[in-house]
């Protein structure tokens, strides 16, 4: 992060831009979920990124690092505080857009309990051997952007779709 506000320092003057110009995402660590944690952890994102406002903040993942999956409770807790400090980031204008990645439909109903705000966007891997259709359901329901990512296929060892003979025919 302190690398790319750097380089925005020197970009965005060289080729006559203006912060406003172009559109800015970050994701909240899923070290960080929690109220406090996830507060603290925009401000050090923009501090590094020495930016006054992102355009979109995702929480990235619906787990906290070393907090056991059958965890419910404490989970579900750290998901609310963390999306709790993101609806105050947003009415501070630190951020433009908040929003939630690789959940999946029991998260997003989970957040009926508590959001004041819908998220703007749901990030998920999607592809042809993972079409997520009652996630990218719930999301028009509900009025939230499906954004995918990896949409050639996971980074794993064994990629099926980059294995697949179509696609292979077809590159």
């Amino acid at each position: 992060e302190e690398h790319i506000g750097a380089a925005l320092k020197t970009l965005l003057p060289k080729h006559n831009l203006k912060r406003e110009d172009i559109f800015i995402t970050s994701k909240l660590s899923p070290y960080d979920q929690g109220y406090e944690k996830a507060k603290a952890a925009l401000d050090a994102t923009l501090s590094r990124l020495d930016l006054a406002y992102l355009d979109l903040y995702l929480i990235h993942w619906p787990g906290t690092s070393g907090v056991p999956l059958d965890n419910y409770e404490t989970l579900s807790k750290n998901r609310e505080g963390s999306w709790k400090a993101l609806e105050e980031a947003l009415a501070a204008g630190k951020v433009r857009s908040i929003g939630i990645s690789n959940y999946v439909v029991r998260h997003i109903k989970e957040m009926d309990k508590y959001a004041k705000v819908t998220p703007a966007v749901l990030q998920s891997e999607h592809h042809p051997y993972l079409d997520q259709r009652e996630v990218r359901e719930e999301c028009k329901k509900r009025g939230i952007h499906y954004q995918a990512y990896s949409s050639l296929g996971t980074t794993t060892k064994h990629d099926e779709l980059m294995a697949d003979p179509v696609l292979n025919r077809i590159a």
